[in-house]
């Protein structure tokens, strides 16, 4: 059985990959196959997943003395969030059974 995933990638290069390094470009899946979206405690739960996703996928720099590491990582989690927030509607419409034929 598929299990239900939201998908969220960094769309900003690490700075490891800015280094010469091996470009991996950091993602994370978030599952939301045991919440019932049609409730809104489950709703907050898949939230909260989400937000430590975005946490995950971009780092914070270890200090906020160098402006542009910051508005990368600001980029960064908008980024992330409006990706995430692309793919909701389509995946509250699946687990309402909305989206079926």
């Amino acid at each position: 059985m598929k299990k239900p995933l939201i998908f969220l990638a960094a769309l900003v290069a690490p700075a490891a990959a800015q280094a010469g390094s091996i470009d991996v470009t950091p993602s994370s899946r978030v599952s939301y196959a045991d919440l019932n979206l049609s409730s809104a405690a489950d709703q907050q739960i898949l939230q909260t997943r989400i937000d430590a996703a975005v946490r995950e996928v971009c780092l914070a720099p270890s200090g906020l003395s160098n402006l542009s590491e910051f508005q990368q990582w600001h980029s960064c989690r908008d980024r992330a969030r409006a990706q995430v927030q692309e793919q909701l509607p389509a995946n509250f419409a699946l687990a309402s059974g909305r989206d079926r034929l």
